[in-house]
């Protein structure tokens, strides 16, 4: 399973005509194992779904998730050279 995560990974790209999906935790650990990232950053869209950065500790890879309600987990753009601008301080702060 992990080895079709990480297949599925390498083989997303911009020009991509599927984006690769599957069980949140499985795309996490597949990410986590293969690129050493972690989540980063999470926030609800409008329609209900969870938008959640990864990102390596050095910033050298990326992914963007996005979730359903059902679980549903899909890679919708990845990336090199992370670097985190700007932290969310407490409630009320402007980003």
């Amino acid at each position: 399973m992990r080895l079709l995560i990480s297949i599925l990974l390498l083989l997303a790209a911009p020009a991509a005509a599927q984006t690769p999906c599957g069980p949140r935790q499985a795309l996490l650990d597949g990410l986590a194992e293969s690129y050493a990232e972690r989540v980063v950053a999470q926030a609800l869209t409008e329609d209900g779904r969870m938008l959640e950065l990864l990102a390596s500790a050095d910033g050298a890879t990326w992914t963007a998730l996005v979730s359903a309600a059902d679980g549903r987990t899909c890679v919708v753009a990845s990336g090199r050279h992370f670097d985190l601008m700007r932290t969310h301080e407490g409630k009320g702060d402007d980003l």
